[in-house]
């Protein structure tokens, strides 16, 4: 390389350095993320040259999906009953029902489903 090319890319890497802060760690950036981060995903995701191109850095493969990750879980038997729920509509929420009126010999006693710290904390899990 001239000694004119040098100078022009020294001039452009000290003008490029006084308009953007300079990163030295990755950290800084507005996005990262660790190998940790990543291999969380599991299958699909594969670091240095892990996966099937020995010289990538990161490689990601498209996930095959099995009946038992497309179904979604079953709520615990103790708040089955309670919640509402939908599997052809994943973005759909559960929902809580109106509280329920139960027949206790000649008195009728209106339970909430609020009122069990258990069944809440089932539901919130």
């Amino acid at each position: 390389m001239s000694d004119k090319a040098r100078q022009l890319f020294e001039y452009l890497l000290a003008v490029n350095n006084l308009r953007f802060k300079v990163i030295r760690d990755f950290k800084e950036y507005d996005k990262s993320w660790t190998k940790a981060y990543l291999e969380e995903y599991g299958d699909g995701v594969y670091l240095m040259g892990e996966g099937e191109d020995g010289e990538a850095i990161i490689e990601i493969h498209r996930q095959k999906f099995t009946e038992a990750i497309l179904t979604p879980p079953h709520p615990d038997k103790s708040i089955r009953e309670w919640v509402t729920y939908s599997y052809n509509n994943e973005t759909q929420p559960p929902k809580i029902p109106a509280p329920k009126v139960l027949i206790q010999g000649t008195d009728e006693v209106e339970v909430r489903f609020e009122e069990d710290s258990s069944r809440l904390k089932l539901f919130n899990a």
